[in-house]
């Protein structure tokens, strides 16, 4: 008998998996409530506001979860929506379905979801995690001709501890930042004193840029 409801535990996850739907097919493209936007058994996480096109009328940003796939599946990405504002309400501006990590992604820390925020015509979504050795990134889009595009990176880590015993180098602080625009980068070691002990300046191949609609934070 247990094994047979392992079997249809694991059935079920199967079916679930593959009757998942994106979030661009569950919402409408405008509407009049922001309420709207957000689908019956998605939870709101988050939001943020700013006027990213400079119009006089507040946009919106909104951290979405369907909370079935996260009970269920654990590890589902978080969703987030860019709504424009218009004259009558709002419209979809653009969707990632992969923004931010899952509940269960920040490790002993646990939820790693830290903050989004729009500003002017940049928006930010930042991630906090870790245990002895604490971690943080943030991802910076930006609107430029009609497209949210990913421009920067910046990731950082530090112990908390000097003389932990999982240490497994000397460095106490990494940091490093990378502008996707111009292809150049900054990174630093920093030990406990506070002395960088490295600290490099270099320039990378500039790439076509990433699309927020194609962003998945657990490709980088």
């Amino acid at each position: 008998m247990q094994k047979l409801l392992v079997i249809l535990f694991f059935c079920s996850l199967s079916f679930y998996s593959f009757s998942q739907k994106i979030l661009s097919n569950l919402i409408p493209v405008t509407d009049k409530c922001i309420n709207s936007f957000i689908p019956k058994a998605w939870l709101l996480i988050d939001s943020t506001s700013g006027d990213f096109n400079k119009d006089g009328i507040k946009d919106y940003s909104l951290v979405l979860i369907d909370s079935i796939a996260e009970t269920i599946a654990g590890e589902k990405n978080r969703a987030t929506v860019i709504l424009k504002g218009v004259k009558n309400g709002f419209a979809v501006s653009s969707i990632c379905d992969n923004a931010f990590m899952c509940k269960y992604c920040g490790g002993v820390h646990g939820d790693p979801y830290y903050m989004i925020e729009l500003k002017k015509d940049m928006l930010f979504l930042s991630h906090y995690g870790g245990s002895f050795r604490k971690w943080d990134m943030t991802h910076k889009f930006q609107y430029r001709k009609g497209e949210w595009v990913l421009i920067g990176e910046t990731m950082h880590n530090w112990w908390l501890l000097i003389n932990d015993k999982w240490r497994i180098n000397d460095k106490a602080t990494y940091f490093k930042d990378t502008n996707f625009l111009t292809g150049d980068f900054i990174e630093k070691d920093i030990d406990d004193s506070g002395k960088i002990v490295k600290n490099i300046k270099g320039k990378k191949k500039v790439k076509p840029l990433i699309k927020f609609k194609d962003f998945n934070i657990t490709d980088n």
